[in-house]
């Protein structure tokens, strides 16, 4: 396992290396080449690296309301693996698929028993669209959900929703985009956080665009109406994915950085009675640094319901194809509070 480099390195060179652009809670990428919208899908060897969440404290597993379960650095052995900002994971955790702001789909088997190679059988395939599109601004996916027996696509620069039936059909323009206008957000603050509660709601999230007051674009869809909300989020932090619980309340993944303090995390939970609620706000689950945690760029959530009533909650990093930067899977469990009373 690779230590976090850009907290052992000087302070210049790593803020050369993640110098914030915009609102500064997005980092830089290094650029890799254009897309291939006809590029066929290609293998990869994933490797696996098993890490405790505290470096300096292998043996805790606290983290806040969460319990750690497992974390692995990843690596494959593909140009195009990285930069992985959408995450799901089936059912019954035997499958992951994640969707990269290049536009690329990984799909992998996964096994969470096995701590020394949980994704195995891995494939990269470009996304591709049905015009045949060729700007690597246009694959810029930041948030992923499933939608319509398919999967619903929010990407950055010329801020859209894009849809496909799957993984191996060329991305289109959803009809959802005449419902919702996006005008107002800037190429680097589009919909970062996306989710599908089983009620039949999408709830999707700015990555920034607060107000003076700290709040910022939410919007709910739901029987093809769109209705724009606030959402409150935690000072410097911004939303970068979304997982809905059986109940329909969300769980929004945060993060932060800072040229001098690195990154951090937070989980909220926002219960289904503040969903009804004109300024939406979180309840803490959890709150992690990069100088004492296992963390990198955090943008990938998805969680699957147990059969006690708990959740498995998965976390994934966007490495933004920079070498300082890594891809980590995090698992966790958490148990709702109604059900521990």
């Amino acid at each position: 396992m690779r230590n976090k480099l850009f907290f052992l390195i000087p302070m210049c060179v790593a803020a050369l290396a993640f110098a914030p652009f915009g609102d500064g809670t997005e980092m830089a990428q290094t650029t890799a080449h254009v897309p291939d919208p006809d590029a066929a899908e290609m293998t990869v060897k994933l490797s696996a690296d098993a890490m405790p969440l505290y470096t300096k404290r292998p043996d805790t597993k606290a983290a806040g309301d969460l319990s750690y379960i497992a974390g692995w650095e990843l690596t494959g052995n593909n140009w195009n693996f990285g930069g992985f900002s959408g995450l799901l994971v089936s059912n019954d955790e035997k499958k992951l698929i994640a969707l990269s702001d290049k536009g690329y789909w990984l799909t992998a088997s996964l096994n969470i028993t096995s701590y020394v190679q949980p994704l195995y059988a891995g494939v990269i395939r470009h996304a591709g669209t049905a015009n045949k599109e060729n700007k690597e601004t246009f694959y810029d996916a930041e948030s992923l959900t499933e939608y319509n027996g398919g999967f619903l696509i929010g990407a950055e620069n010329n801020n859209r929703l894009l849809f496909t039936p799957s993984v191996s059909e060329p991305l289109v323009l959803s009809p959802l985009n005449d419902l919702v206008d996006l005008s107002g957000l800037s190429n680097n603050n589009g919909i970062e956080a996306m989710t599908t509660t089983p009620q039949g709601e999408i709830w999707m999230f700015a990555e920034n665009s607060r107000n003076a007051q700290g709040n910022q674009p939410a919007w709910k869809i739901v029987n093809g109406k769109a209705d724009k909300l606030l959402f409150h989020a935690p000072k410097n932090f911004s939303p970068t994915d979304a997982a809905a619980l059986a109940d329909g309340s969300l769980l929004i993944l945060m993060r932060k950085y800072s040229a001098l303090e690195g990154v951090a995390m937070k989980l909220l939970h926002i219960p289904r009675a503040n969903l009804e609620k004109p300024i939406l706000e979180g309840i803490e689950l959890a709150h992690l640094t990069g100088s004492e945690a296992n963390i990198d760029n955090m943008e990938g959530l998805d969680i699957v319901l147990r059969p006690d009533g708990s959740y498995h909650i998965y976390m994934m990093s966007d490495d933004n194809f920079n070498i300082f930067q890594r891809t980590i899977l995090l698992l966790f469990s958490w148990q709702p509070p109604q059900l521990s009373q």
